[in-house]
C-alpha cells in the first residue's frame, strides 16, 4: 500500500511536512461599509 509506515515494537517516525491548510476569518464591523473594509483590510495587512 503506497504511502503507508508501519512500525512494529518501539520507534519513532519523522517525515518532511508537503502540505499545510490554513484558514483564517478576518472580521470588520462598522455601520459604514468603507470603514469596515479598511479595519479588515488592516487586519489582513497584519499578516503579511
Amino acid at each position: 500500500m503506497p504511502g503507508t509506515i508501519t512500525v512494529k515494537g518501539v520507534g519513532a517516525v519523522s517525515a518532511k511536512v508537503d502540505f499545510v491548510e490554513l484558514t483564517i476569518v478576518i472580521h470588520g464591523k462598522n455601520k459604514e461599509y468603507n470603514a469596515a473594509m479598511e479595519e479588515a483590510a488592516g487586519q489582513t495587512a497584519l499578516l503579511e
